[in-house]
């Protein structure tokens, strides 16, 4: 999982050619944040210990936050005829911190707008359904 705010770190399952060790593979990544491609040095591929019943795998890591809400992985596999792929992901937003416990956001976003009072000052409100803007020609305001 990627998270607007929080780091890369991401695990990729790769077929290595026949008798051809993971490590040995010339295994690359490119990733790009939104439009701005992360310099090589941000990135870190290493391969994932071997386990029974598992395919083998890389780990991607990159130094630094993600501050986009799209991120793309080009990731390179063979020393001599490359096959790559392109994976994208979009970050779910952060968790927000709110006195000393985790609060996710996004129910925030989705609540229904809170509704002001009649009489606030500096606040306009929305006129009932059905009524004509001030502006109209030939219906009536509210």
């Amino acid at each position: 999982m990627v998270v607007l705010g929080g780091p890369v770190d991401l695990a990729f399952d790769v077929q290595p050619d026949p008798g051809v060790e993971l490590a040995s593979s010339c295994i690359t990544a490119d990733v790009v944040f939104g439009d701005s491609p992360v310099s090589e040095g941000r990135v870190r591929v290493s391969p994932l210990p071997e386990l029974p019943g598992r395919s083998p795998a890389v780990r991607v890591q990159v130094a630094g936050a993600v501050n986009e809400p799209v991120i793309s992985v080009r990731l390179s596999a063979g020393c001599d005829g490359k096959i790559t792929r392109t994976y994208t992901f979009l970050p779910d937003p952060p968790l927000a911190h709110v006195q000393g416990r985790l609060v996710n956001i996004e129910p925030l976003a989705l609540a229904p707008a809170a509704t002001v009072g009649e009489g606030s000052a500096g606040v306009r409100q929305r006129p009932p359904s059905g009524c004509a803007p001030a502006h109209a020609g030939g219906q009536p305001p509210c």
